[in-house]
């Protein structure tokens, strides 16, 4: 089976297990749970009638409970009828942050930290009547109206590019871009391709134009017909206030410094250059006359993020009716100011959180003047010591899904990440980043590293399944069997703020691990490749260094292949037996790595991989732009699989140990072991 093929087949898999949870049965087949350090037991709460979580949260009504790999005593319980409206959600949780909020609306959904005394296995409780009553279901968010004559953008699904190595928008100056334009620039595009992008927003610059004119058209046409090999279409952006406005050179290509976010992007205009608007009109009808009637060509940004004053504005007005003068078959953009700004045929929209319903309705609030939209900027992650989620591509990929399957009548494109490469722009960096800060774990924005393969394999494969345009054998690029993400699947529950959602595992305990099954619906008894992005929370106070948090594949309860990171800032492949007996198997300090990575898991998220292939296993922790290259980037131990671990477990789990250790996890997936492939 091709990629694509299995990864429909998984999608359809999904959605049926999901519909099968549904029911009575099913939920009570699902009750079994593992005690902490003890056998498998049942859990004891009655399966309709009160129940200390949702009774009162959820309108005093029946009970159901289900297992939907919510967190269970000090994770998260989640009800998913309307709260009372005299209720509170007693630890109401947004972006993993408990607010202590009451219920705002009929409407809310609560995210409720459970409070049994009995610890035990994944549950969730589902309100299935109010006092005998059905549930009134929440209603459904508010539809625009069709929009015929809107252009259509949902295709778009994309990245900012330029070359890894380029630092800038000057790479397309005449003096620079041959450079570029090698093998690898083919190499990186095909890359781009393969894990699904159709779109790629290109920022062009004044200066490079005015170096050599006749040259930059061609050069930009030469890129257009390279990227039109594989299948990526390009928006292009003409003046930009970001960054810098002084220092830029056609000649002199700028060093980014490690650590500076978007050092060496420069302004364009650059203010030097600032004296007249008129002097510009060239710029922008040259490039435009060249491509107004290409297909391949999806918009003109005539201005990026401007300075809402002065010239910035005038010139933004300016180059808008140059370009619609030309009456290009594309749409002529530039953002800020929604719909009261009348130099834009699309509502250009950027944005870097996960307020999806701010979103939803920023997205269809042009649709009135019969303008479409597209997010020309999103998709960066949850970023190391922040606070929130910036609306990862994941997050993004999920609500575009949802939006689609809402069956709304407008969607819009999307651009998933700053950058397609986490390369010399450094924009892996979050934009407090300091000088020589180390290597981020996970990168603030970047889907794929300099030789083609995936930051992350979950976030491609889901890309490549929104589009339907992953090639097989691309780079990294396994067959996933089973993925869980934790995000909420409609629209509607987006809409109530559900954007940034993780399992939390609960703290070990004297008696033993926790040990929180996957309930993945593929067999990890195969060779497989595991990806989980993994939030370590040791608990103040106890100064044991032997607390872990990891991935526990072949799992039977307790028993089985552990890999993960110990409080002490060591890499481990471990056997576990009952959680009691661990044996080391392997081990690698993180102090070891050079000064410019992370010598212990991050106050953030942190990527785990775990490959078992021919009876071996291998563990890759936090893969950083320093490593080798390759698909060894960021791998730490291997050593044989013991054959006392039978393949007949295939049980998949969460585990931490180490009295008071817990743990969040982002999402997890399995993939075929590109080692056996």
């Amino acid at each position: 089976m091709d990629s694509i093929g299995s990864l429909l087949e998984i999608t359809a898999k999904l959605r049926m297990r999901t519909s099968m949870a549904g029911s009575r049965a099913r939920r009570r087949a699902l009750l079994g749970c593992v005690l902490l350090g003890q056998s498998t037991g049942a859990w004891s709460a009655p399966q309709t009638g009160t129940g200390p979580q949702c009774n009162t949260n959820c309108g005093g009504g029946d009970i159901s409970w289900a297992n939907p790999l919510a967190g269970f005593s000090g994770g998260l319980i989640e009800c998913d009828a309307r709260c009372n409206s005299t209720a509170a959600c007693v630890g109401y949780v947004y972006q993993g942050v408990d607010a202590g909020s009451a219920c705002a609306t009929q409407e809310t959904k609560c995210f409720l930290k459970a409070t049994m005394s009995r610890k035990c296995g994944p549950l969730r409780c589902t309100c299935t009547g109010v006092n005998g009553r059905a549930p009134v279901p929440p209603p459904p968010p508010p539809m625009p109206p069709p929009c015929p004559s809107c252009v259509q953008t949902a295709h778009w699904v994309g990245a900012e590019w330029h070359p890894a190595n380029a630092s800038n928008s000057l790479w397309m100056a005449p003096d620079f871009f041959d450079g570029y334009f090698t093998g690898e620039l083919d190499a990186e595009l095909a890359a781009a391709s393969a894990i699904g992008l159709t779109a790629l927003r290109v920022f062009l610059n004044s200066m490079a134009y005015d170096a050599d004119p006749r040259a930059f058209v061609l050069n930009i046409g030469r890129f257009v017909d390279t990227a039109a090999k594989y299948g990526l279409d390009v928006g292009f952006v003409f003046f930009d206030d970001c960054w810098n406005h002084a220092g830029a050179s056609t000649t002199v290509q700028c060093t980014p410094q490690p650590g500076v976010h978007n050092g060496c992007s420069m302004a364009s205009p650059q203010d030097v250059y600032r004296t007249n608007v008129s002097r510009f009109e060239p710029y922008v009808s040259d490039v435009i006359t060249a491509h107004r009637n290409d297909s391949r060509v999806l918009w003109w940004g005539v201005f990026n993020e401007p300075h809402k004053y002065g010239f910035s504005l005038e010139l933004r007005h300016a180059a808008f009716g140059w370009a619609t003068a030309l009456h290009p078959v594309q749409p002529v953009t530039s953002c800020w100011d929604g719909p009261q700004n009348t130099d834009t045929e699309l509502q250009n929209i950027h944005d870097y959180d996960v307020n999806f319903g701010g979103l939803t309705t920023r997205a269809w609030q042009g649709l009135g003047q019969q303008q479409g939209s597209v997010v020309t900027e999103a998709g960066c992650r949850w970023f190391q010591g922040e606070a929130a989620s910036s609306g990862s591509p994941l997050e993004m990929v999920n609500w575009v899904r949802a939006m689609r399957d809402s069956g709304a009548p407008y969607v819009p494109g999307v651009m998933l990440s700053w950058t397609v490469i986490a390369g010399n722009d450094n924009t892996r960096w979050h934009w407090g980043g300091k000088l020589n800060d180390p290597e981020p774990a996970i990168p603030w924005c970047g889907l794929l590293w300099p030789d083609g393969f995936p930051i992350s394999y979950t976030e491609a494969h889901a890309i490549a399944n929104l589009t339907r345009a992953a090639s097989p054998g691309s780079p990294g690029l396994p067959e996933a069997l089973f993925v869980e993400t934790f995000l909420p699947r409609t629209l509607s529950a987006l809409q109530r703020g559900g954007g940034s959602l993780f399992l939390t595992v609960a703290p070990a305990t004297a008696e033993g691990p926790t040990v929180v099954s996957l309930n993945a619906t593929a067999s990890v008894s195969d060779d497989v490749l595991i990806e989980m992005t993994v939030w370590p929370v040791w608990t103040a106070g106890v100064s044991s260094l032997s607390g872990s948090v990891g991935v526990l594949a072949r799992a039977n309860g307790a028993s089985g292949i552990f890999a993960g990171v110990t409080k002490g800032n060591r890499v481990v492949l471990e056997q576990w037996v009952d959680g009691k007996s661990i044996a080391t198997l392997a081990s690698f300090d993180l102090a070891t790595l050079p000064s410019n990575q992370a010598h212990a898991a991050v106050d953030g998220w942190n990527m785990l991989r775990l490959e078992i292939s021919g009876g071996n296993a291998s563990v890759w922790w936090n893969p950083t732009h320093a490593d080798p290259s390759g698909r060894s980037r960021g791998l730490r131990v291997s050593a044989a699989v013991p054959p006392s671990l039978s393949v007949s477990n295939s049980g998949l789990a969460a585990a931490v140990a180490g009295v008071g250790t817990a743990m969040k996890v982002d999402y997890v997936s399995v993939f075929q072991s590109p080692s056996s492939s």
